[in-house]
Parts: structure tokens; sequence; C-alpha cells
């Protein structure tokens, strides 16, 4: 046991104890506890072992409040790489800790705390939208022009009532497109402004009732035989007007007429005829038959390059008829060499047969090739 000596008391006697005097060492042996009952009150410096005080020594609750925000200059107590050694750092080192890559993710943002002064530039892309996020609210004036576009991105779901104007088509809009090379069938439909109203019309209301539709037409090349057919449409048209227009070859002959049954020409007896002409020097010319294999288109020409011939006439058909159901009447025109003189006539043929007819042959009554421009025309019913 261990012995106090009294001369290191002071004082000696009393309530009041100081143990040693300066300079002295006092020392608790290992293995000795020493226990104070009552309060310890250290005045010096006090120099522990580390780890000799627990944490739970530590009366955080029984200090004083800072009672003010923290700032960068506070200090805090911590252990270094957790190893036992206690050091200070400043409040301003937190932020760095805390706001290191990737620590803060969206739950921890307030609503409405990411505004534009928070964002840099181009910092978010397409691929941070949220599927249906961009509408028009998000979309300012002017933002999106055709290079954003998609191809085919616009189709008529996308485009508004009247939005297309005259201003946006390309002048090839109609030139562009196939061409018809056929009269429009009546069901065949085009656009009409009616009163700044579009509307659609069917051609059988616009095209014209009673004229004369063109039907062929061309220039007839060198040939003996010239034949027309497969024109004839007898629900559509009883009468054709024929035009045959610089007519050269029949050296001074008529220009014989003959109808068309299956491409070949109507054979043997059955053409009626009459012409009467009136010559420019006032003389008259007069020809009729009967019952022959041709009829006359009028009088003889020259139609010589220089003295070419004209013709016109009209074809009446009927198709129930078996007697003169097909007839032929028409004016020709030109210069007879023969007679020195020009000529104009009228003319007619009766044709006397039950062949149903679908066109006509002409050639030269000598037998002389001929060329000519021609145009057909059907008279509606």
């Amino acid at each position: 046991m261990g012995t106090l000596e009294v001369d290191k008391l002071d004082p000696q006697s009393g309530t009041a104890l100081e143990i040693g005097t300066s300079g002295d060492t006092v020392t608790v042996p290992s293995g000795v506890t020493l226990t104070v009952a009552g309060a310890l009150n250290v005045t010096g410096t006090t120099a522990l072992a580390d780890g000799t005080v627990a944490i739970a020594e530590l009366d955080i609750d029984g200090g004083t409040d800072i009672g003010e925000a923290i700032v960068d200059a506070d200090l805090f107590v911590i252990d270094n790489g957790a190893g036992g050694t206690n050091r200070k750092t400043a409040a301003s080192r937190l932020t760095t800790y805390i706001l290191g890559a990737n620590s803060i993710d969206s739950d921890m943002y307030v609503d409405g705390s990411i505004d534009a002064a928070h964002m840099s530039a181009n910092s978010i892309d397409s691929a941070s939208y949220v599927d249906g996020s961009i509408d028009n609210a998000h979309i300012a004036d002017d933002a999106i022009d055709s290079e954003h576009y998609a191809d085919l991105s616009i189709d008529t779901a996308h485009i508004g009532a009247l939005q297309v104007t005259g201003a946006k088509l390309n002048t090839d809009v109609i030139s562009a497109q196939t061409a018809l090379a056929s009269e429009p069938a009546d069901t065949d439909e085009f656009m009409v402004s009616d009163a700044g109203v579009l509307k659609r019309i069917d051609y059988s209301l616009i095209k014209g009732s009673g004229t004369h539709v063109k039907l062929v037409s061309g220039s007839a090349s060198s040939a003996v035989n010239q034949d027309f057919q497969s024109f004839m449409d007898t629900s559509k048209y009883n009468t054709y007007m024929v035009e045959f227009s610089n007519l050269v070859g029949l050296q001074g002959n008529t220009f014989d007429f003959q109808f068309l049954q299956s491409d070949n020409s109507v054979s043997g007896a059955g053409y009626w005829g009459s012409v009467q002409g009136l010559r420019s020097n006032g003389g008259y010319y007069i020809d009729n038959y009967e019952n022959v294999a041709q009829g006359e288109l009028g009088s003889a020409l020259d139609t010589s390059a220089s003295t070419v011939g004209a013709y016109l006439f009209w074809i009446y058909n009927n198709p129930n008829s078996t007697t003169y159901g097909s007839s032929v009447y028409g004016q020709n025109w030109g210069y007879r060499a023969d007679w020195s003189d020009f000529i104009y006539a009228n003319f007619t043929i009766g044709f006397n047969n039950s062949n149903s007819v679908h066109g006509f042959r002409v050639h030269a009554a000598g037998n002389d090739a001929t060329t000519f421009d021609y145009a057909i025309y059907g008279i509606a019913k």
C-alpha cells in the first residue's frame, strides 16, 4: 500500500486540499483506480492518452446551442481515416464532399428548384426528355423549321384545314402528271370553286351538248386505198362530220367512197347518188348514178401539189335500217385542169344495203395514190 507524505498536502488540514507543489508529478500506478465522487475541476492543461475518453462520455446535449447558421469557418472534429487520429475540419470542406460526382440525384431536388439559371448551355439533350413532355406549351414560337421534320412526317393528319393555299402549289402540279390521251369519261371529275367553296364536278356536266366531238385526226400517208374504221359509236352518235384538206393525187379523177364492214370494203352494187356543181366560168356540172359499186365524193379535181382539193361531208348511219340506212352528203371544191376553171360541187350518196357499217374507204377513181390531212367528228345525239 502506498504512502502519502503529509508535507505534500497543502494545507495539511481544512477543507481545501492541494497535492504536491509546483514541479511535482503525481502518478496513479497501473492497477490503481482513482475515484472522484465529487466534482473534478481541472484548471491547467490536461493531457489524456489517445482513446482514454469514450465518445459516450461527451455530453453534447448539455452544450450551448450555436444559435446561428453554420458558416464555412466553423470547425468540426473528424476521425481522419477512421484510424483514431482526430483532426479538425472547417465546415467549408463539407460541401466539397457532399456535392461530389453523382452524390445528388433528382430525388433531392425541391420542386421548381431547377430553373434556367441552374442549367448550363447544351446540358440537356433529347435523351433526357420524358415521352410526351414536349408539347405546344414547351415549344417557343418559330423554334421548329423544316430541317427538323422527319421524312414523310407531314401527312394529312398534321395539316390543318385551309392551310394549303395556291402559293404552296408547285407550278408543275398539273403538267407533271400523266396526260389523258383521250376525251374524259362522263364520270371523270374536275375541281371547281363554287363562289369560293371547292367542289368536284363530273365531266358530263361541263362537256358541250350537241357539239362536234373530234374522234380522229391526222395526215394520211400516200396510198391508193385510205381506210377509216372503228370510230363509229352508235350509242353516242348517228351523224359524223368528215374533213379532208390539202388533198393531192387525184390526177383529174373523182374521189370514190365505200362503206366498210369487218375491215373490208362492202362490195357489189348498192350506191346511188348525184352531183351538182357550179363552175367559175358560170357553167354547171351535173352527174348521177344508181346501184353502182361505189359513190362519188363530188366532182373530179386536178389536185396537184399547187392545186390541192378540199372535201367536207357528213355521214348518217342508221344501224337499224336494212335499206338506205347509211348515207352521205357534202361538198368538194378545187381546180379542174381539163376545164381550166374552179368548181364547187354538192353531192349525196345513198347506200341501199342491209350490211352494218363501222367505217369507210376512199380512193382515186384512177387508182392513184393520194395524201391529205383529215379530221372526223362525232355529232352527239
